[in-house]
């Protein structure tokens, strides 16, 4: 399962980029959740974090993995 969390003002075209980026690299069986960071609703900026980074225009994954469902 991957959890994907992206900033909300990105275009739906863009969006729809990523979830298929992720299934070229992982392959369709791979299902997915998650949201969007948003700056509430002004559309200019949000930011994303992982590890000690902060990411703007970008989308942050966690890929869940194991052995048995």
């Amino acid at each position: 399962m991957m959890v994907m969390l992206s900033d909300a003002s990105l275009t739906k075209a863009i969006v729809s980029d990523v979830v298929m980026g992720v299934h070229e690299v992982f392959g369709a069986s791979v299902s997915m959740v998650g949201g969007g960071s948003s700056d509430n609703l002004k559309f200019k900026k949000s930011s994303q974090f992982l590890n000690d980074t902060v990411y703007t225009d970008a989308a942050v994954g966690l890929l869940l993995v194991a052995d048995s469902p």
